[in-house]
């Protein structure tokens, strides 16, 4: 029977995150990933916990690049892209992630998550679904990404 795990975390001030495992991805000759999405996305959004320099040196290459929704970035880019989200969550912000699927082979490495995030002007969710590349080190070298908006309001 493959092994299902169904994980939620939460802090105040951190981004929250369930997690589940699709069963198709599980089963015999399915290795779980060393590298996992949620925590990365969970300490990327977390703008009371490490600085941003030291994320993306935990869990990104120095060569880092990605694709995504078509516009290319590097590295720096997008941990300046991701200091601005922390700005807009500010005090009163949330993220919340859902994983829906996760598989690595190799340096192959490929997810589909939902993301959620609220601010006191707006709330979003999307979809996303990442293929990646893993440096030798295990740490995210190359990423495309598309995401599908599902839901976007204004208070």
């Amino acid at each position: 029977m493959p092994d299902l795990d169904h994980r939620s975390a939460s802090s105040p001030g951190a981004a929250t995150s369930t997690e589940t495992r699709t069963p198709h991805l599980r089963g015999p000759g399915r290795a779980r990933p060393t590298f996992r999405i949620v925590p990365v996305v969970e300490a990327l959004m977390d703008r009371r916990g490490e600085d941003v320099d030291a994320v993306m040196d935990r869990y990104f290459s120095p060569t880092y690049r990605a694709r995504v929704d078509g516009v290319l970035t590097d590295r720096a880019s997008f941990a300046e892209r991701v200091r601005g989200i922390r700005s807009m969550l500010a005090d009163t912000g949330s993220v919340t992630v859902t994983l829906e699927d996760e598989v690595a082979d190799g340096a192959a490495y490929a997810s589909r998550y939902v993301l959620e995030v609220s601010t006191p002007e707006r709330s979003a969710v999307r979809e996303v679904y990442l293929f990646g590349r893993l440096a030798d080190d295990g740490r995210l070298e190359l990423v495309d990404e598309v995401t599908l908006e599902l839901e976007t309001a204004r208070p």
